[in-house]
């Protein structure tokens, strides 16, 4: 168990997001979306599916099985025993999950040590991403839970999309695309609206003068590698 991979592999983590941002709304369209419980069911899944893209060591593995547990166990509990206890644990983890694994994918393919541009480095600087979108999404599902009414625009009557439109609002703030459909109200709603922006942005900042440094770096020891031949 001390050394489950190699190296990790984020593709399984960016599929699972992909799905999960897609899953809702295609449900939703469809019809078949039950309110409450397809939301947690879909992150509770990217959680469990991202652990495998996290488990290049012990420490890091049982953390991740720890949150995919109380997560699963969350989302069961939220099926069978719907209450404001249970929603609010799932989502805390799954908000815990999301903020622990861009701090981990984060400093694996930013380390010092690797310069070279990959795809699975690639992947995993969508995945950071997306994982930034969805940890403020799931901030705002927090706020709301705690603080009803800290977002103007939710449809009041129609719970089970409450989720998804904010996850929406998370994405549509952190590009800085600013609709105006969903707008929040309350202070601490505002703040985590301004800090999802900011970290949105300074994250492209950072991405591509990595990628870029990485690159410059990569072509220069390419050169001297021909130059000694």
């Amino acid at each position: 168990m001390a050394n489950l991979k190699q190296d990790p592999n984020f593709s399984f983590m960016l599929v699972g997001m992909l799905i999960t941002l897609v899953l809702g709304p295609v449900l939703l369209e469809l019809g078949v979306y039950n309110k409450g419980v397809t939301i947690q069911a879909a992150l509770t899944i990217t959680l469990i599916v991202g652990v495998w893209s996290i488990v290049d060591s012990r420490a890091w593995f049982w953390t991740g099985v720890t949150l995919a547990v109380v997560s699963a166990g969350a989302s069961i509990a939220e099926f069978l025993w719907p209450s404001f206890l249970v929603v609010s644990v799932g989502l805390v983890t799954i908000a815990l999950f999301c903020f622990f694994s861009i701090a981990f994918t984060f400093n694996q393919i930013a380390r010092s040590g690797s310069m070279q541009i990959t795809t699975n480095r690639l992947v995993g600087a969508c995945s950071v991403y997306l994982l930034i979108g969805l940890g403020f999404g799931v901030l705002n599902m927090l706020i709301e839970v705690f603080l009803p009414g800290s977002y103007k625009g939710l449809d009041p009557d129609n719970s089970g999309s409450v989720g998804i439109d904010l996850i929406y609002f998370s994405f549509v703030t952190m590009t800085t695309l600013g609709y105006g459909d969903i707008v929040p109200i309350r202070p601490l709603a505002q703040a985590a609206a301004y800090m999802g922006a900011v970290a949105g942005q300074f994250y492209i900042a950072v991405l591509v003068a990595g990628l870029v440094g990485g690159y410059v770096s990569q072509k220069i020891m390419e050169n001297d590698q021909d130059d000694a031949h």
